[in-house]
């Protein structure tokens, strides 16, 4: 199946609709969530249905139970528990309705590119025109940033937690050479360049984390696939990239482009960077508190870390909720992963995506300042989940009849 069939197939309004959702014009995402909805339980009901599963429905539960502890803590308003209750649960299921039988590996790679391009193209243009407009020293003044749609300043971390999809790039092109024409890693190779600099100019150190990171798991699934001479090969190459990017592209932390960063990572006001800017002092004591409050407890900061900050605000009983539902995922993904006619190039897909997405997880606030990348993480467990039930068991939301040995 082609792209273009995927549209039709799938629907052309609802592509409309999450597309819209992701893009969150003038921060109307909830909007357009609401209306695909609406559209899958009026019109597509018994397909929803037919695909709850178990990981579903664990989902929902922790949903449901972090919004009924909300109604008796944060006074959040109605429309936040609603949308906190039912998104990552429906937008889990929405995912699984990307991926259909016929669907070429291809295609599923022009699916999640376009997803991930989509739901950071906000940040990556309002960054994009604050730097035409006043370049990256303006940075060391103020890292936030207005927003395209309504000029309304933006935190810089929140805006960085969008970008992250464009800096796995290079691992997406690497695994993925045969499939893509040279216009389309010359796009992509474009995107990932100015989606560095935009790093650079929001001071994100968790963005340079992710690119080093992301490139060396991609390095290493590329030399699990080769024999000793093709090893050899591949090293020297990625050794002559790096020393031509050691040559001619200067990195003195003085430097105009690198004057955010540079300024974060010198001088980081008293949080070092050996200390992930202050987090791992913040782990600690809520590692601490987890034990002392397992209800929850009261601080006037976040721990920056996704499952920290749900125990804090919530309690215990929805952070198990959640890490069970993290092991799911863990699972379906190691099961692609180690499946013996797996595809190199939808291995490091999946693999990039939730790599990015844990990074970002661990060091920042997502439930309480990210929450649209929370339930985009929901959409694309459940692609990976419908991929792992196609492409192992063959059947359409049933179990195997034997058990497949991984």
């Amino acid at each position: 199946m082609t792209f273009t069939s995927f549209l039709k197939k799938f629907g052309y309004f609802p592509v409309f609709l999450l597309l819209l959702h992701l893009l969150n014009p003038f921060s109307k995402a909830h909007i357009f969530g609401y209306f695909l909805i609406f559209y899958f339980l009026l019109l597509r009901r018994n397909e929803i249905i037919r695909s709850i599963d178990r990981d579903a429905v664990i989902l929902l539960i922790f949903s449901v139970v972090y919004s009924l502890i909300d109604i008796f803590g944060e006074n959040k308003g109605v429309q936040y528990l609603f949308i906190q209750s039912l998104f990552p649960f429906f937008f889990y299921l929405i995912g699984k309705h990307l991926m259909f039988k016929s669907l070429s590996k291809t295609s599923i790679i022009s699916i999640f590119l376009a997803m991930g391009i989509i739901y950071g193209l906000t940040s990556f243009s309002s960054v994009g025109v604050e730097l035409l407009k006043n370049g990256f020293a303006a940075g060391l003044l103020d890292r936030d940033v207005p927003i395209i749609w309504t000029g309304e300043k933006l935190k810089a971390t929140g805006m960085s937690a969008s970008m992250i999809y464009f800096l796995i790039l290079p691992g997406v092109i690497m695994t993925n050479k045969e499939r893509l024409s040279l216009f389309w890693k010359l796009i992509l190779l474009a995107l990932f360049a100015i989606a560095v600099l935009c790093t650079f100019r929001l001071g994100s150190r968790t963005g340079i984390a992710i690119i080093i990171i992301t490139i060396l798991f991609t390095i290493i699934l590329q030399l699990r696939t080769k024999n000793n001479a093709q090893k050899i090969k591949f090293l020297l190459q990625i050794a002559i990239i790096i020393f031509l990017v050691l040559k001619f592209v200067p990195f003195d932390l003085d430097a105009d482009y690198l004057s955010v960063l540079g300024d974060r990572l010198q001088n980081p006001h008293g949080n070092s960077t050996e200390s992930a800017g202050g987090r791992t002092d913040l782990w600690e004591n809520a590692i601490g508190n987890l034990f002392a409050h397992p209800l929850g407890w009261k601080s006037s900061i976040y721990n920056h870390n996704l499952w920290l900050d749900i125990a804090m605000t919530n309690g215990i009983l929805p952070l198990v909720l959640l890490m069970i539902f993290n092991v799911f995922n863990f699972i379906n993904l190691r099961k692609v992963l180690f499946h013996k006619q797996s595809d190199l190039g939808i291995n490091s897909l999946f693999l990039l995506f939730n790599l990015a997405t844990f990074l970002q997880f661990f060091v920042e606030p997502i439930y309480q300042g990210s929450f649209f990348l929370f339930s985009f993480y929901c959409l694309f467990q459940g692609c990976i989940k419908r991929y792992l039930e196609l492409s192992h068991y063959g059947n359409v939301y049933q179990k195997p009849k034997k058990k497949v040995r991984i």
